[in-house]
């Protein structure tokens, strides 16, 4: 694990799983409401508005995204 090549991945990987974070963030607004869908053709918001499920959806990302920075900042640590 103290490949250079191997943290590299984990880096763009994580890069990769973020970008889809601050897309879901962009249509969501200054107000962070999310709908049901997002449109294909435009990337914005259509159908119902305020459905739990997405915001559980977004808290859920939130926690894994986190939780894999913490162990991705430990197991970094731990290889060098």
């Amino acid at each position: 694990r103290a490949d250079s090549a191997y943290w590299s991945t984990l880096h763009a990987l994580m890069a990769y799983a973020d970008s889809f974070i601050k897309r879901a963030n962009f249509h969501g607004g200054r107000d962070g409401r999310f709908a049901e869908q997002m449109d294909r053709n435009t990337g914005y918001q259509r159908g119902a508005q305020d459905l739990t499920w997405s915001y559980a959806s977004r808290i859920r990302a939130y926690t894994r995204c986190q939780a894999s920075l913490a162990m991705l900042a430990k197991a970094q640590g731990s290889a060098r």
